[in-house]
């Protein structure tokens, strides 16, 4: 141990114990301070669920939704008087009643037979067309019109019309003089067994009595 003309380091004192240089603290007696206890934060519980190899882990199952808060009511109060209802009746939300309108429906379009004198006779489904038409097995609830020829080529129940979604139709019913449709310069015979279509503004001729049809 070197000297530099004082005491070493470590000098001993006159018991024999070494004293320490200012500024160094004997170990054995000295005690740091305590540090600040912190608050403990709860923290979530980690579950550990066992995986098997090739079998996907289940999410976990979502949190209970909270359970509704009660209302309790007070059964005591008495009963509103007419100033406190009526107050409150006035501040009451006023709501329009809307009108439910129906829906409009379409009027059924109705054919018009334009006999050669004028008259008129309407086709809403079926009709038998002749000089005397009787009724038919194979149009049931079919009406009758009459038409009056003087030439006798319109045989007694001379031809049919029908309606269905597309139009007008015409058909000869084994007639003597046959059906023809005529719509401007195109001529359509109706052949017993082949209806025709007749469109709004032809002419049908049974035999030689002509008739013209409209839409109504």
């Amino acid at each position: 141990m070197s000297h530099t003309g004082g005491r070493s380091m470590a000098d001993t004192d006159d018991d024999g114990f070494i004293t320490l240089p200012p500024g160094i603290f004997d170990t054995s007696t000295f005690k740091t301070p305590p540090k600040p206890e912190r608050p403990r934060v709860e923290r979530e519980e980690i579950v550990f669920v066992p995986a098997t190899p090739g079998v996907p882990v289940p999410p976990p199952a979502p949190p209970s939704p909270p359970a509704p808060a009660q209302v309790s009511y007070d059964t005591r109060r008495e009963p509103l008087d007419a100033e406190e209802a009526a107050i409150l009746a006035a501040q009451a939300p006023v709501t329009a009643e809307v009108p439910i309108i129906p829906a409009a429906v379409p009027a059924p379009v109705l054919w018009r037979l334009v006999l050669p004198d004028g008259a008129e006779a309407i086709v809403r489904t079926v009709a038998l067309i002749g000089r005397n038409p009787a009724p038919s097995d194979a149009y049931p609830g079919a009406e009758l019109i009459a038409v009056d020829d003087t030439t006798h080529s319109v045989s007694k129940t001379h031809a049919v019309f029908e309606v269905d979604e597309q139009g007008l139709w015409v058909h000869d019913l084994n007639s003597t003089n046959g059906v023809w449709v005529v719509h401007g310069e195109d001529v359509t015979e109706a052949v017993p067994g082949r209806k025709v279509e007749v469109g709004e503004g032809s002419s049908v001729e049974l035999g030689d009595f002509v008739l013209t049809v409209a839409r109504r």
